[in-house]
């Protein structure tokens, strides 16, 4: 029961993308069991890490993007736009006015990004998914937490 529990535990991981490497068959004992769980546990332990640094990775290419679009956007009506003119500091008090003018434009410039679904960075590639068609996974050890050469 332990076992079933610890197979399905691994089958999400996997889903998820958490699990790294080659499959590994671990020993049918409490000592294969207690190795089987220390790599999950340490796959999960550097999940923080890697949703930041997937969260910022995320993060930037969607602002790069929206401010491409914007300066391309300009550069396209008049060639002699300088887009780093956009650098330059705001006239004094008029930022917020100049906000609150742009902020349903940013909205819907934001809104229209499709993008994809951050992976993480230690998620499988598709082609190392493996067996994704859901057959009986109980003899291998899903596919990696600690995976061995």
């Amino acid at each position: 029961m332990l076992w079933d529990a610890v197979s399905r535990l691994d089958c999400a991981g996997r889903q998820v993308g958490l699990w790294r490497g080659r499959t590994v068959k671990y020993a049918a004992n409490q000592g294969g069991l207690a190795q089987r769980l220390s790599k999950m546990a340490g796959a999960l332990q550097r999940l923080p890490e890697e949703l930041e640094k997937t969260i910022k990775s995320s993060t930037r290419d969607l602002a790069q993007g929206a401010v491409e679009l914007v300066l391309v956007s300009y550069q396209a009506r008049d060639p002699n736009f300088s887009p780093w003119m956009a650098l330059d500091e705001f006239p004094p008090g008029t930022e917020d006015n100049a906000r609150a003018q742009v902020r349903d434009a940013a909205d819907h410039i934001v809104d229209s990004f499709e993008g994809s679904a951050p992976r993480l960075a230690f998620a499988p590639n598709s082609d190392e998914e493996g067996n994704a068609g859901g057959a009986d996974d109980s003899d291998h050890g899903a596919g990696d937490p600690g995976a061995s050469d």
